[in-house]
C-alpha cells in the first residue's frame, strides 16, 4: 500500500489533534471508551405503533377488493351464506 503524501502541490495533511490527546487512551480495550445507543421503552412503542400502522395501511386495500368482491356476489345472488358462516366462524376462533 502506497502512503499519501499529498495531492498536487497540497503538502501532507496536518493532524487535527496533537499526539497527546491520540495517545490519551490506551490500546487496552478496557479503558478505551466503548460507543453504544440505548432506545428508550418510548421509543420503542412509537416503533412498534409505526409497524401496525404500516401493516394496517397495508392490509386496507385487500380489505377494500374483498368488500367490493362480497357486494358483486350479493348482487348476483351467488353469494353463499353457509361458506360465509363458516369462513367468518373460522376467523372469530383465530382471536378467541
Amino acid at each position: 500500500m502506497v502512503p499519501v503524501t499529498g495531492v498536487g502541490s497540497l503538502g501532507e495533511p496536518l493532524s487535527t489533534r496533537s499526539l497527546r490527546s491520540r495517545d490519551r487512551y490506551s490500546t487496552d480495550t478496557q479503558t478505551r471508551p466503548k460507543d453504544g445507543v440505548q432506545i428508550s421503552p418510548e421509543a420503542r412503542e412509537a416503533a412498534s405503533v409505526a409497524r401496525a400502522l404500516h401493516e394496517v395501511a397495508s392490509q386496507s386495500e385487500i380489505r377494500a377488493q374483498r368488500v367490493e368482491a362480497a357486494k358483486e356476489n350479493i348482487r348476483q345472488g351467488s353469494y353463499r351464506i353457509q361458506e360465509v358462516v363458516y369462513q367468518v366462524a373460522a376467523r372469530i376462533t383465530e382471536y378467541v
